[in-house]
This record gives C-alpha cells, structure tokens and sequence, in this order.
C-alpha cells in the first residue's frame, strides 16, 4: 500500500484550473449526516503495483491524506480506526488518442510559352496524404466515499484535466483539487 500511483499524480497536477473537469454522483436516500466517522484509504490496482509509471511520491501522497482530513474535518467528520465510512482516494492516466491528416495536391492543369506558341493541358493530378497520431495525458483523482459494512459506494466525486507543466506549489494545488471535489459532496461546511 506504499507504493503510490508520482508520475501520475504529478501528471495529474500538472494541469490549468479551467481545464480541470469537476463530477460527483451519489447513492439516492442516503442521510450523510449519520455518517461522522472516517477513515482514508488508497485504492490501488493490483497491475498498476509492478508498473513504475504508477509510483506516487510519499510527499504528494501526504499532501493528498492531509487535504481529505481537512475536508472531512471542515464537514464535522472525526478520523478513527474503525468508521462509519471509508473515504477511498485514487490517481491515473487515461491516455487520449487523437489523429490529424494532411493532404498536399501535384499535377493539374498546365500551361506555358515556347518562343510566341502557347501550349498548356491537363497532366496526371496526384496527391499524398499523411497523418499524425497525437497521445494526450489525462490525469484523474477520484474519491469516494463508502460504507464498510454494506460494501455500497454512497458518493464519488472526480477530477481530470489534460496533463501540462511543471507544479509550482503543489500544496496550494492538491488543496485546491481536493477542496472542489468536496466542494459536491452532499454535507456542507459545518466551521
């Protein structure tokens, strides 16, 4: 469980605030007001453990744990051992393909001069087409939100956005991520 998803969750943070895409859904009739306990867990793929594209630093994943408790904290929630629900954070790379052609045109009609003859016609036309495959790197962060004894997700929010530059602050970054995610879920700040 240490090994954590850097190249990912940098890739992730790498990206403008306006590219960022916001969603949440959640289990209808579910009181979330019952629920004032958590615990914060990281959901990793078993595939994504051997791949070391899926490493994520133990500072960005402090970063992130410290960013959830927050949240949880503002909304009245306490972090204890056994909860009344798991809150599940993951990172990934969902990698967009996209095709772009051009197509260049020779031959055609003619025409030119001789001495004073004039002389022109129609040639063989042909043209040639190539296309170029671009790779785009989304970043996700997604989180959860679970109860341990039904096994039933009762809230996901999510974030992804096209991988860009370098972070600059990544604290403010990861903060600011995380505090939109919640910004949807179903409790409001309670301090």
């Amino acid at each position: 469980m240490n090994r954590l998803l850097t190249l990912v969750f940098i890739a992730f943070l790498g990206f403008s605030c306006s590219s960022i895409k916001y969603t949440s859904d959640q289990m209808g009739g579910v009181d979330f007001e019952q629920y004032k306990t958590y615990k914060v867990v990281q959901f990793v793929n078993e595939e994504d453990l051997a791949n070391e594209k899926y490493n994520v630093n133990q500072m960005n994943e402090q970063r992130l744990l410290s960013a959830i408790d927050k949240q949880a904290s503002l909304r009245g929630m306490s972090k204890i051992e056994e909860p009344e629900m798991l809150i599940i954070w993951a990172v990934g790379i969902d990698i967009q393909k996209s095709y772009e052609t051009h197509t260049d045109y020779m031959g055609g009609p003619y025409m030119g001069y001789r001495g004073r003859y004039r002389y022109g016609g129609y040639g063989m036309a042909s043209s040639y087409s190539t296309t170029q495959e671009y790779e785009t790197e989304i970043g996700q962060l997604k989180i959860a939100v679970v109860d341990p004894k039904t096994k039933e997700m009762l809230w996901m929010g999510s974030a992804e956005g096209e991988r860009g530059g370098k972070v600059k602050d990544a604290d403010k970054k990861i903060n600011e991520i995380v505090s939109k995610i919640f910004e949807m879920y179903p409790l409001p700040i309670t301090e």
